[in-house]
């Protein structure tokens, strides 16, 4: 019998998968139901954003709370805290991130559910079990990949379904469904992955304390990204902006910051900076006071204009500029510079989620926008711009045509390129108040403390707001997908690299370089790295091909140390076809450290042995295909029966799916469990797990099955002894 192909060991493994996913209740309701649960609270946590008066409030042409109906809801009062709890936007509630975390929570937890599931699997050895039998490591990740993404399409399914019938969820009425289930789904598939890498670090470790601390590490971490747009959206509110990102998603503002404020009667007191003495003015309680500070845009076109920048400030004329709009940018931005920080987001796959969310937030925080697939390839800046021009377009009555504080977003045009800051400050007695103008880049550009008077620009390595003449492009909804998808190539990698490399009890380690070594893509030599002649098992010949016609497993100076520990001296040994060789000596002699090294549980420190001309040391994968091994302890499914794990390990091993269901009621019936084939191995006393092990070591023809300290009473009469059997087909 030859070797399993990959397809069917992952047909037998994926089987299995589902099996032991569907016996464990618990997990099962977390990987399919978890993603509802978290809409639900991002629900209740972004409910639609209404002003005082139980109305959305009126917006400017930029986007901007109307400054003359804020003035009717707050008197006047701006500051102070007065206006933080006036909507800027449809999506207000979701600028702090929050919303967006608890629908991550969803996948996150299934993550800790996966985590959870592999890490026992390692944790029991029982990965190491099917290694040794042959199953292929890409065998074995894929099939709990394709196990957890067919659930995880579910979950997104249902979360998405929920999200689009819950009431009165402006952010998920105004986006098409497939955006929400495409980023739950490719949310939950890197979140998978990562926990696959995190559980290779397990290992085999019994440590209890450390699995808590991965568990709180994958918790916190899911927080990170809406922790750090949360600090900047603390300070978005009507009347005041800082020098920091907007939040979850960009927030409109324009060149021209106004305040407005009512006088009580009397008289207030204007500083005059010509005379350098205050002039008292009278005040009208019924009518508001409007002070502004403008920030000059002039063209694109003008800004390109090669010069000095003392050139720069003789060339440009106040009549050079325009008021406009600009946007302080969000998530998008804020995860993908500088480079250091965006290559440590890269690993946090709630980050992507949060940046696609961002546009999807940001666009349709204006009234009369819908997020399609149109959208999902357009940069944030794109975006702000189309639905600042659909929202002016006619979503009354929201929008008041009355207002003219501003043009349009600022693609036509950008700031001069002066390296000095240009402040010019003149007294409008209309206004009662100074105007100002500044020359801050838009990109920089965030009105710190412009209502102060103040012309400071912001650190320019923020990299905000953006604009299609500058400050850069940000990622996309489709370039945040990308992101995860890259997230989860790169996490399954790494876990396949780890568990590999660190198999930690699950096998004998590769050497660090293994991708590097033809030898694992294309198959080891079937001649002695010794120089012996050999030749791999055929199914006519036996093992007749091999160089002395009959030498199935060669030892050759084969040892072992661990430190100055000398568990296995120099051994030489040579067993043949048909042979039933058996070692004995005492305790520490080297009887399972020889069986571990010929069944590729540990790596030889000096020697080598070959299994029919194939190399435990370069040729692990073909060695492990021609042995069946029983092992001291046992390794087995509780959720499994005996039936199942026979099914399992025949699979693993090549045997004809066919034949299947003859050959494993046969072995079932060698060992006396056929009548109880259908119960969980968890039922079992001792003694049968040790007789469904050794079936489970013969099962599928190996040509050499190893018995590692083999107990089991009637149905052998060695005991305490470690029996390597040598044969061509199969029997006992």
């Amino acid at each position: 019998m030859g070797s399993a192909t990959w397809v069917r060991q992952y047909e037998v493994t994926l089987t299995k998968n589902f099996k032991l996913l569907q016996r464990r209740p618990f997990h099962l309701a977390i990987l399919l139901f978890s993603s509802i649960l978290s809409v639900i609270f991002a629900w209740l946590a972004g409910r639609d954003a209404r002003g005082p008066t139980g109305e959305f409030p009126l917006l400017d042409d930029c986007g901007q709370v109307d400054p003359f109906y804020l003035a009717n809801i707050t008197g006047g009062n701006q500051y102070y805290g007065a206006t933080q709890n006036i909507p800027m936007s449809l999506n207000e509630p979701w600028r702090g991130g929050l919303p967006v975390w608890l629908m991550s929570l969803g996948p996150t937890f299934a993550a800790i559910s996966v985590f959870w599931i592999l890490r026992d699997e390692l944790n029991s050895r029982r990965w190491g079990t099917l290694r040794s039998a042959g199953l292929r490591d890409s065998a074995h990740w894929m099939s709990w990949f394709t196990a957890f993404v067919v659930l995880a399409t579910v979950n997104s399914l249902l979360g998405g379904v929920a999200a689009k019938t819950l009431p009165n969820a402006h952010a998920f009425n105004s986006v098409n469904f497939a955006a929400v289930f495409g980023s739950l789904l490719f949310l939950n598939a890197a979140l998978t992955t990562a926990s696959f890498f995190l559980a290779a670090i397990c290992g085999t470790s019994q440590s209890t304390a450390l699995s808590v601390f991965i568990v709180m590490v994958i918790i916190v971490v899911s927080g990170a990204p809406s922790m750090a747009t949360s600090v900047g959206a603390s300070s978005v509110w009507v009347g005041y902006s800082s020098d920091g990102p907007a939040g979850a998603f960009w927030a409109y503002a324009s060149t021209e910051q106004v305040s407005v404020y009512y006088g009580y009667g009397g008289y207030d007191y204007i500083y005059n900076e010509t005379t350098g003495e205050y002039d008292s003015i009278l005040l009208d309680s019924d009518e508001p006071i409007v002070s502004s500070y403008q920030t000059p845009i002039v063209s694109y076109e003008e800004s390109r204009i090669f010069g000095t920048p003392e050139e720069n400030l003789e060339r440009f004329t106040k009549e050079d500029f325009f008021q406009g709009c600009y946007i302080r940018a969000g998530a998008a931005t804020q995860f993908s510079r500088p480079a250091w920080t965006s290559f440590f987001w890269f690993f946090v796959p709630q980050a992507h989620f949060m940046t696609a969310w961002s546009n999807i937030l940001g666009y349709t925080s204006m009234p009369g926008n819908t997020f399609g697939f149109s959208q999902a390839s357009q940069s944030p800046n794109l975006l702000a711009t189309e639905a600042l021009s659909n929202f002016k377009g006619g979503a009354e009555p929201l929008y008041n045509p009355n207002n003219t504080n501003g043009t349009s977003l600022f693609p036509q045009g950008s700031t001069v390129a002066t390296e000095n800051n240009y402040e010019s400050c003149e007294w409008s007695p209309d206004l009662a108040t100074y105007i100002c103008k500044s020359n801050c880049p838009p990109e920089q550009l965030t009105n710190t403390g412009y209502s102060w008077g103040e012309t400071t620009c912001p650190n320019p390595s923020k990299g905000y707001p953006l604009s299609p003449t500058g400050g850069g492009r940000a990622p996309s909804f489709n370039d945040a997908i990308g992101y995860l998808v890259a997230c989860t190539l790169v996490y399954s990698i790494l876990a396949a690299y780890l568990s590999s490399v660190f198999p930690m009890g699950n096998g004998s380690p590769m050497k660090f370089y293994f991708p590097l070594l033809p030898s694992y893509w294309l198959g080891g030599s079937t001649k002695d790295d010794r120089g012996g002649d050999g030749a791999a098992v055929d199914e006519e010949e036996g093992a007749g091909a091999v160089a002395d016609r009959g030498v199935g497993v060669k030892a050759i100076d084969v040892s072992k140390r661990y430190g100055r520990l000398e568990a296995l001296k120099p051994l030489n040994l040579s067993m043949r076809k048909g042979e039933v060789t058996a070692l004995l000596g005492h305790n520490g002699a080297g009887k399972s450290t020889f069986s571990n090294i010929l069944c590729c549980e540990q790596n030889p420190t000096s020697g080598d042995v070959t299994v029919f001309g194939r190399s435990v040391t370069n040729d692990k994968a073909s060695v492990r295909h021609l042995i069946g091994e029983c092992k001291q302890d046992d390794f087995l499914w509780p959720d499994l029966s005996a039936k199942e794990h026979l099914e399992l390990f025949g699979g693993v091993r090549g045997m004809n799916k066919a034949d299947v269901p003859e050959t494993v009621q046969k072995w079932l019936e060698s060992v006396d469990l056929d009548i109880v084939q259908n119960d969980y191995s968890s039922s079992f006393s001792g003694g049968m797990k040790r007789r469904l092990s050794l079936a489970i070591a013969t099962v599928g023809d190996a040509p050499v099955v190893v018995l590692d300290e083999v107990s089991i009473g009637a149905c052998l009469s060695f005991n305490s002894a470690s029996l390597i059997l040598t044969y061509t087909h199969a029997s006992i």
